[in-house]
């Protein structure tokens, strides 16, 4: 008998325009685009700034806090090792920094049934449970 696999998260696959916030990720910060014409931070990537259509955009370390603005209780199995969690909370956050930027994660370390809008929160790096232990994904934690 052979022993089984270790469930590992599933492997990003960074693209040309969100490499950089993979970078941050790997260095624990949160990176989010910002237009040197207007000053908007935007979160997803894009090639071009949502505000001003302007194109020259950087990126920036943000502080991953802030209050949950919506969230949802999966149950569905996935195959990865969030299934050791089951049921899980994945949430969009509205960062206190900038609440035009909203990011989605996982909610650790609370039940279901405890989790609210407005609900204060951080964020964490997950480590993807690779060879190369490339991060995964940005996790959130309730912020007492």
């Amino acid at each position: 008998m052979t022993a089984p696999k270790p469930v590992r998260h599933p492997r990003s696959s960074p693209s040309p325009l969100d490499q950089p916030y993979w970078d941050g990720l790997s260095v624990g910060e949160v990176r989010v685009q910002r237009c040197e014409t207007c000053g908007a931070r935007q979160w997803y990537p894009r090639p071009m700034c949502s505000r001003c259509y302007g194109f020259q955009l950087t990126w920036e370390p943000i502080e991953p806090h802030g209050r949950i603005y919506s969230f949802t209780v999966t149950h569905q199995r996935t195959g990865f090792s969030f299934d050791l969690r089951n049921p899980f909370v994945l949430a969009v956050v509205e960062f206190a920094a900038d609440v035009s930027v909203r990011m989605a994660g996982q909610l650790i370390d609370v039940p279901p049934g405890e989790v609210s809008i407005d609900m204060p929160v951080r964020g964490v790096v997950a480590p993807a449970s690779t060879d190369d232990d490339a991060p995964a994904a940005l996790q959130f934690r309730w912020e007492a």
